[in-house]
């Protein structure tokens, strides 16, 4: 899930930060919505403070404003203070205002200098504390962990969004699905459940890994040498070759079944030369 990096989202029209508030509008879309709320996406550069929000039943509204940040320090909780301003002036129903961000805010807290995630509390108590007593909002904040985390989920809608925004292709089950029936719709009549090709590679790694096949491989040796066996009396009784050879050769093919009937723990070397 880390591997996708958030400031390397792919641009749209020209803009990065126009494509993450594109991402960040698209997945608010996704959240889940009561029976009467409506998702409303704003066009750009009429914002009002919001990139986009959703009206409740009761006529609330909970906004989201992207803001494609690389760092968090004095400069950008100046913007994101004008934004939040702006929101509270044009949406006087908003309660809730999520601020949404391509970072993880850095909270080390090893040296004097406050930290991202300290700055983050220090500038929600502050803009908190300068709201009516009548507004009450929650702010929330949506760091790159917490975008990620959308992305990456079980569900074909933010896949497609991370091979757009980022041309990453993730494997869902719904991918494989896909292609594993693509395949056996090519295959047509040929298709069995159970079809495979076998080399002679994939017999070396089932010898390697000490696989059950060899047990099967073995048993189905017996029967074939048997019945060659039985093969090669009757032309030895045509040729009239000495009933001692004949013995010989029989005490090696009993030699030869007990050898391929025998069970070998895999801790032990096979015994490839008998």
């Amino acid at each position: 899930m880390n591997d996708t990096d958030l400031l390397k989202i792919r641009a749209l029209n020209g803009s990065q930060h126009y494509a993450f508030e594109e991402l960040c509008c698209q997945l608010a879309s996704l959240e889940p919505r009561a029976m009467g709320d409506e998702f409303l996406r704003k066009g750009i550069g009429s914002d009002a403070g919001v990139e986009c929000y959703i009206r409740h039943a009761d006529e609330t509204e909970t906004g989201w404003q992207a803001k494609f940040f690389d760092k968090f320090d004095s400069g950008q909780m100046a913007q994101l203070t004008e934004s939040l301003q702006q929101a509270i002036e044009k949406h006087p129903k908003l309660n809730r205002y999520i601020v949404c961000l391509p970072i993880d805010l850095k909270d080390g807290r090893t040296g004097k200098r406050k930290t991202e995630g300290q700055r983050w509390i220090d500038w929600k108590t502050a803009q908190l504390s300068e709201l009516d007593e009548e507004r009450n909002i929650d702010i929330v904040l949506w760091q790159a962990t917490n975008i990620r985390e959308r992305l990456h989920r079980n569900d074909p809608y933010y896949a497609g969004r991370i091979s757009f925004f980022f041309d990453e292709l993730y494997f869902t089950p719904v991918w494989f699905s896909r292609h594993i029936n693509t395949a056996c719709s090519s295959l047509g009549s040929r298709y069995t459940p159970e079809f495979h090709i076998s080399l002679p590679i994939r017999q070396v790694f089932l010898g390697i890994s000490r696989s059950p096949w060899l047990e099967e491989q073995r048993e189905g040796f017996i029967a074939p040498i048997r019945k060659q066996l039985n093969s090669l009396k009757y032309d030895f009784q045509q040729a009239n070759i000495p009933e001692t050879d004949l013995q010989a050769l029989l005490n090696e093919n009993d030699k030869l079944i007990d050898v391929l009937k025998q069970s070998y723990s895999i801790t032990k070397p096979y015994p490839i030369a008998e």
